[in-house]
């Protein structure tokens, strides 16, 4: 479903928690920690290995595991806040900005030596 981005806004910042359940899947993940919702994300590919860091949410593979964090962060809502906060920030790691330099980073060594042989 291709919800526009302002529904899509104003949906997240109704929520609480985000529920993905999808394997090896990463898409919105990054927007539901930007809009503050706490994510539980399956335990796979993306999500596990660039995704949810310790503190930024759960990853669960078990409907058990899910309904637990999510029992977790009704219960205990400094815990969830505390990993709200941290997951925007990480997810500030996924800014255009942030791209734009480290990919400025990564190819100024390939670029100089192509101006270099150029000379």
């Amino acid at each position: 479903m291709n919800t526009p981005f302002s529904d899509l806004t104003s949906h997240l910042s109704d929520a609480s928690i985000g529920l993905y359940s999808m394997q090896n899947e990463h898409f919105g993940i990054v927007e539901m920690m930007a809009a503050g919702l706490v994510a539980i994300v399956h335990d796979s590919g993306g999500p596990r290995e660039d995704i949810v860091k310790p503190g930024t949410g759960y990853l669960a593979t078990t409907p058990e595991e899910y309904a637990t964090y999510m029992y977790g962060i009704l219960t205990q809502p400094n815990v969830a806040d505390d990993t709200r906060q941290a997951a925007r920030v990480s997810a500030g790691r996924f800014s255009d900005k942030i791209f734009q330099d480290s990919l400025a980073t990564a190819l100024a060594p390939v670029l100089i030596l192509s101006a270099a042989s150029m000379i």
